[in-house]
């Protein structure tokens, strides 16, 4: 922006809009003239006044010829000053809309052809120009001596405002590259963060998996396409739920129905009824028939019946992937035991760092009486989990009785179950 000081100097002359030339400026400084006090010059028969207020420099003049508007009246905002190139001069920029054509071709009648600046620019537009559009232009210069001492003070400032200028874009530039940056980094911690999740639970059940010596899935529930309902697990199917009706030996929708947010657990198992969920392959499949070597189920996506053959281990036994709720295991009549409580008390209670092994055998033992098979095939897997690292589990007391329970329990009904051994006849004559 020019300093606004520049007006109080004395122009030496102007270069008139209407006829594209300069004009002897006779008269004070711009800053002299007022509304009520304008300079003025003749042009072609035609008054041109100009005055200044405190933000604009003003132009009117009536109109040189017919095709224009009936008058030129021009404020032009003083912050639109220019200099014009290394010369002592300052240009104001402005435009008019003609009513007609106007070019030396159009107007070869009017007196004023030959030294009107307008028909010059409609001759010398480019074909892609708008023809009635004038882009004009105010020129005032000034005396060398006086004109530089306020155009190095505009082009210091000029030169400020245009490295802040540049500044302020190549902060914004820098703010955007942080936020490109950090959006990244979140969506890589995102994805690195659930990376480790899925990692961390496939780590979980593999390790279930080894400790027992099994290939088939064990421990609890990491899949949100199952739920704990008050009518048993039920699979999800797109926005519901199925369940098992046995009545009718079909699978049922229940929509999207409230879900219990019980615990769930797959969990190894000799043992299956009808209704039964159990999981093979990654999908889940409700028991209808049971037979030996094999089980007949249907698919609870797809409704297709599949025959599912449990998975043989190196324990001896062969298993099936049975999904039990937590809630199969309440009853809250006389039969809930002061086992299962202290179970259910340990499996709720604060984690330690080396208690995962036992927290693994803790739904064995709460279901054991669900998942069939003798007692010998619980010992198997409890000893080869003992055997597989030290748990904290141990130094429980409660723990330690249940696991000694259970060891000893079957020796007590084995001896309980055998025949009382008859004594000998004694012979009547001693």
């Amino acid at each position: 922006m020019i300093d606004k000081r520049i007006l109080q100097l004395t122009p030496k002359r102007i270069l008139c809009p209407l006829c594209g030339e300069w004009h002897d400026w006779e008269g004070k400084t711009l800053q002299s003239y007022d509304e009520a006090n304008s300079y003025e010059y003749e042009c072609n028969d035609v008054t041109v006044s100009i005055w200044v207020d405190e933000d604009h420099i003003h132009i009117y003049a009536d109109s040189p010829c017919d095709k224009l508007n009936s008058e030129i009246d021009v404020d032009a905002d003083l912050r639109d000053m220019e200099y014009d190139g290394t010369d002592p001069v300052i240009k104001i920029p402005f435009s008019l809309e003609a009513d007609e054509i106007i070019c030396e071709s159009e107007c070869e009648d009017c007196e004023y052809c030959d030294c009107c600046n307008f028909a010059t620019i409609g001759d010398n537009r480019d074909d892609d120009e708008d023809e009635y559009n004038f882009e004009l232009e105010f020129k005032f210069e000034f005396a060398s001596r006086y004109f530089n001492k306020y155009s190095e003070a505009a082009r210091e400032e000029k030169l400020r405002q245009q490295r802040e200028a540049e500044e302020a874009q190549r902060q914004e530039e820098l703010a955007r590259q942080r936020e490109t940056e950090e959006a990244k980094r979140q969506e890589e911690l995102a994805r690195q963060t659930k990376s480790k999740t899925t990692n961390q639970v496939k780590e979980e059940t593999t390790m279930a998996n080894n400790f027992f010596n099994m290939n088939m899935e064990f421990g609890p529930n990491k899949d949100e396409n199952i739920a704990s309902t008050l009518m048993g697990v039920a699979v999800k199917n797109g926005d519901s739920w199925r369940i098992y009706d046995k009545k009718t030996k079909q699978i049922t929708d229940i929509g999207d129905m409230q879900l219990g947010n019980l615990p769930i657990f797959i969990l190894p198992t000799t043992k299956l009824s009808e209704g039964d969920l159990i999981k093979d392959a990654g999908e889940y499949y409700f028991v209808m028939k049971v037979a030996a070597g094999s089980t007949q189920t249907l698919c609870a996506k797809t409704g297709e019946m599949k025959t599912v053959i449990p998975i043989k281990n190196v324990l001896g036994f062969s298993c099936y992937s049975k999904v039990i709720a937590l809630s199969d295991s309440i009853n809250m009549g006389g039969d809930f035991d002061v086992e299962k409580l202290a179970i259910m008390s340990t499996m709720c209670g604060q984690p330690s760092q080396n208690n995962n092994q036992m927290n693994q055998l803790l739904p064995l033992m709460l279901f054991k009486d669900k998942l069939g098979g003798d007692d010998d095939m619980m010992k198997m897997m409890l000893m080869s989990s003992m055997m597989g690292g030290n748990m904290a589990g141990n130094n429980n007391p409660v723990m330690s009785y249940l696991m000694l329970d259970m060891f000893m329990g079957k020796k007590k009904d084995e001896k309980a179950q055998q025949p009382a051994q008859t004594p000998p006849p004694q012979n009547p004559a001693e």
